[in-house]
């Protein structure tokens, strides 16, 4: 049995005092036994405010305390969310150079949000001076291992930026991808990619597709195009769009 079933197991009806008992006591034994996973786990306890069956109060100056016992210990989710702490300020002081300097550890053990962490600092510049070309390299670690947030930020500087060559195609694939895993801005810009004939071969009908299927996870600007095209062109092939959305949703929910 964990640490945790032990201390709090069969307490759902336990009072706030015996909680704070419980919780002291959970505490003591963490920082005697010293496991970094427990630790993380307290970290993340304090942060969310919950441990799945007791509430614990909120506390991100503890969460942070906690989070960096199993940092210094190499647990790599706990260096990523000790950075994310530092990036905004909650819990610790704000320092984009602490926040770069965990998440870049956690990066390098190969957790994907971690690099995207690191890509996103090195396109802000916050911690590092700014560097496109490594942000690209951090969000295609991260794009590779599956992480959509990044595979659709890859989509974006190649369709679109500044200090990136444009390139449509590689646009359109990595939009793809992230698309696929109900990234729902993805979806919207690969339908906006199928309706110019950018980097895909012009198809109204794949166009409208994701559009629908971005509107229906959520996406407004999908919806407001949606209604243009059905104001400008009502003969646009609004059924044939909504028979492959509604094929994509049944064959990625089937997934799921």
């Amino acid at each position: 049995m964990s640490l945790i079933k032990k201390i709090f197991g069969g307490a759902r009806e336990s009072t706030e005092a015996q909680q704070s008992s419980k919780l002291t006591e959970y505490c003591e034994a963490v920082n005697f036994f010293g496991e970094a996973k427990a630790q993380y786990i307290l970290g993340k306890m304090y942060y969310f405010g919950h441990d799945g069956t007791q509430t614990v109060p909120r506390d991100l100056v503890q969460a942070a305390k906690w989070y960096r016992k199993a940092a210094d210990q190499g647990y790599a989710e706990a260096q990523y969310k000790l950075g994310l702490m530092y990036d905004s300020g909650e819990g610790v002081p704000q320092d984009y150079a602490q926040a770069m300097m965990w998440c870049r550890k956690a990066a390098d053990q190969g957790v994907p949000q971690a690099q995207t962490a690191v890509a996103i600092m090195y396109h802000r510049g916050d911690g590092v001076p700014q560097d496109f070309s490594m942000a690209m390299a951090w969000w295609r670690k991260a794009a590779d291992m599956g992480d959509a947030q990044a595979q659709y930020n890859l989509g974006l500087m190649y369709w679109d930026h500044d200090d990136i060559e444009p390139d449509h195609t590689l646009a359109s694939q990595w939009f793809h991808k992230a698309a696929d895993q109900g990234n729902s801005m993805a979806q919207y810009n690969l339908g906006l990619l199928y309706m110019r004939g950018h980097g895909v071969p012009q198809d109204i009908a794949q166009a409208m597709m994701w559009l629908v299927i971005a509107r229906d996870s959520g996406e407004v600007l999908a919806n407001k195009i949606l209604l243009e095209i059905e104001s400008r062109a009502p003969t646009a092939p609004f059924d044939e769009a909504q028979k492959l959305a509604k094929l994509w949703m049944s064959a990625h929910n089937s997934k799921a």
